[in-house]
């Protein structure tokens, strides 16, 4: 991702949006839903940040901040 997000922060001068459009969620309804279940989704969903997104996000806060 990092050389990905460099690639296109140089061939388009940086990034100005991000749309991180993915996530899991189990096939049930929050009735049927266990904890597993819900640590599994929160653990994929809520950590973008560690999958990849950090290397765009600190390019666009980098291109805001100056």
């Amino acid at each position: 991702m990092e050389m990905m997000a460099h690639s296109v922060s140089e061939a388009f001068g940086g990034i100005d949006v991000l749309c991180a459009n993915a996530g899991i969620g189990p096939m049930v309804t929050i009735e049927e839903m266990v904890a597993e279940d819900w640590d599994s989704m929160m653990n994929t969903n809520a950590n973008i940040f560690d999958y990849g997104a950090g290397d765009w996000i600190c390019r666009m806060v980098a291109l805001w901040c100056q």
